[in-house]
């Protein structure tokens, strides 16, 4: 599964409110249970903390990555947020998120979660990426973006 398919337009949110952690997770879970997953908003919320509270999903360069595995879940799902100033996070090199890919999958597909990990680590080492996402105008560019980018790189 393309990242771009994962995270398309209508999961792509631009001009992120949240300040905090818990805020972003809130306002994320918001966008992708509005499009498909209405009812399983608390559900979602709690596996993207448990995952959080073993290690922080914040890494380098402004990039969060949280994410998680779930029963009763049909492949992959994201968001894909994008926050103007940043979000305090606890990332690993202290520095605030701008560029946050969140995603549940189904625990019986481990292989794909780590393909979509691996792919939004690679896409997000790109320096041109993350500088092109961040000017993104709208969700549409974003997801353009996201696909010029993966297409170049896979």
């Amino acid at each position: 599964m393309f990242l771009y398919e994962i995270f398309s337009a209508g999961r792509i949110k631009l001009h992120v409110e949240a300040e905090e952690k818990d805020e972003v997770f809130d306002e994320l879970i918001t966008r992708l249970v509005g499009t498909d997953h209405a009812g399983r908003k608390d559900e979602f919320i709690k596996i993207i903390r448990e995952r959080e509270n073993i290690i922080s999903t914040g890494f380098k360069d402004g990039i969060a990555i949280p994410h998680g595995r779930i029963d009763d879940l049909d492949g992959v799902v994201g968001v894909l947020g994008i926050s103007d100033k940043g979000i305090e996070y606890g990332s690993l090199d202290n520095n605030p998120a701008r560029i946050i890919f969140m995603f549940l999958s189904s625990k019986s597909r481990q292989d794909e979660h780590l393909a979509v990990l691996k792919r939004i680590s690679r896409i997000s080492d790109n320096a041109d990426f993350r500088k092109d996402i961040l000017l993104a105008k709208t969700p549409q560019s974003a997801n353009k973006i996201l696909k010029e980018y993966e297409n170049k790189l896979f």
